[in-house]
């Protein structure tokens, strides 16, 4: 993913990862956490055709990593159509305005899913 290797010795526990049961690595995405936020990002694979089963694995843990945390939403800009069949939906207007300002740094489009209602809450 060409990400800086000297900056994510401190952002280790960002990560998650699938593995087979002998140890071999297939895949990674990361997870980080702003206040009421998750942003799922850096999504890597060694075998893309396993993509998607990964993703409903990492699916599972995020969801329960984002259950201790009391995140209302998940937000991501990866455009895999994985994602968007889960309930990920285009970030616009006031949805976008909820994106938290440390992640707003890029143009690129952006998608959310609203996990708990703020408002109600």
């Amino acid at each position: 993913m060409r990400l800086p290797a000297d900056e994510l010795g401190k952002r280790l526990i960002e990560f998650q990862i699938v593995e087979t049961d002998d140890g071999k690595l297939l895949g990674a995405i990361g997870m980080q956490i702003v206040r009421q936020h998750a942003r799922l990002h850096s999504e890597a694979y060694f075998d893309f055709a396993l993509a998607d089963r990964s993703r409903e694995l990492f699916l599972d843990r995020i969801l329960k990593i984002a259950s201790n945390y009391a995140v209302f939403h998940l937000w991501t800009q990866e455009t895999s159509p994985f994602w968007t069949q889960f309930g990920f939906r285009s970030a616009a207007g006031e949805k976008l305005s909820r994106l938290p300002e440390e992640w707003n740094q890029t143009k690129s489009e952006w998608f959310t899913l609203q996990l708990k209602d703020e408002e109600a809450i």
